[in-house]
């Protein structure tokens, strides 16, 4: 657009011919220049043009090269793979592709940068994989990169959050020794509220390794009532809880036990429900179980409600008897062996 001005010049009227150089009257260009004027044919002067502003243009972005060789952590069918650009262009996605298929279908799996992995899922435990990837931006497609090492996955075991069978050793170190068809309600254990919503996830029950002690049941000789009085599966980690007052004794020695197993420390331990140590004494020759001479007896943590609620059940591991009770403090040789819950978490 041309602006007007009408401040005046040092020419003369006879001087102001159309098109001529009219001088400068301030005003700056985009570039600091001063910007011209000129006379127009009505003797006013003009501005006229600056110079032109000069337009760069980016480079194309070049397609990337093949990325380099990925690499593959094993899970539980499934597998990390880490992967970084090679020569060429800066890659806006990565695509990963497992071999072999699995049911006829390619597994993969997309980075989109600036992550540097994504995790192949559906894999077939057991069964040798590699991982070719290919790097895209908006110029296009590589070639594919060299495959990657050999990468196995493998289903976690017991001990590490997997499947559990009778034998097996527990995440905290200890031998599973019983094992439920559907989860359990175990108050007071990590299981119980670990699953999605806060659900119950404990599966199994794990003795810890053996240990041979014996003591009192509890320090008191104090009826506790229906809270520690539960036969049930499940039910020994709130009778331990119930009689947490307890100073010394078979409860205490419970209530204070911990392992510590690759770094995580394992808290959650009960003197086991009447039923739950029933089936220590049904898995007593497993690897691990280990009871001992037969001839003992072991405390649970279900009190018993005759005797006006001061004695605990016991059971006689060397023929099974069942339907014995033992004064809380009056029994010092009977022994202790604790316990935990625990469920899948891999």
């Amino acid at each position: 657009m041309t602006t007007t001005t009408s401040t005046s010049t040092t020419t003369t009227a006879a001087s102001r011919i159309v098109g001529a150089f009219a001088g400068y009257l301030g005003e700056k260009c985009w570039d600091g220049s001063d910007r011209p004027y000129y006379w127009g044919n009505d003797l006013v002067a003009r501005a006229g043009p600056c110079p032109t502003v000069p337009t760069t243009t980016a480079p194309a972005l070049a397609a990337p090269g093949a990325p380099l060789q990925p690499t593959g952590v094993a899970g539980n069918a499934q597998v990390t793979v880490t992967v970084a650009a090679g020569t060429g262009g800066a890659p806006a996605t990565f695509l990963v592709s497992a071999s072999p298929q699995v049911g006829g279908v390619t597994k993969t799996c997309t980075v989109t940068v600036p992550a540097t992995s994504c995790i192949v899922t559906g894999l077939t435990n057991g069964v040798a994989f590699t991982f070719t990837a290919t790097a895209t931006n908006a110029s296009g497609t590589s070639a594919a990169s060299n495959a990657s090492a050999a990468v196995t996955p493998v289903a976690p075991t017991c001990a590490q959050g997997g499947v559990c069978v009778l034998g097996d050793t527990g995440p905290a170190g200890g031998t599973v020794f019983y094992v439920a068809r559907t989860t359990f309600a175990s108050t007071g254990s990590n299981c119980n509220t670990a699953g999605a919503g806060g659900a119950s996830t404990c599966l199994y029950l794990e003795a810890e390794p053996s240990i041979i002690r014996t003591g009192f049941w509890c320090s008191v000789n104090t009826a506790i009532g229906v809270t520690a009085r539960s036969n049930s599966i499940g039910g020994g980690m709130s009778n331990t809880n119930a009689a947490s007052f307890c100073t010394t004794g078979a409860i205490r020695v419970a209530l204070d036990y911990s392992r510590t197993v690759s770094g995580v420390i394992y808290s959650d331990w009960h003197l086991p429900s009447f039923d739950e140590l029933a089936q220590i004494y049904v898995q007593r020759n497993l690897a691990g179980i280990d009871i001992g001479s037969p001839a003992v007896y072991y405390w649970s943590s279900t009190e018993q409600s005759i005797g006006g609620g001061i004695a605990a059940r016991m059971y006689r591991f060397s023929d099974g008897a069942t339907n014995i009770n033992g004064g809380k403090t009056g029994l010092s040789d009977v022994r202790i062996r604790v316990v935990r819950a625990f469920g899948q978490t891999g």
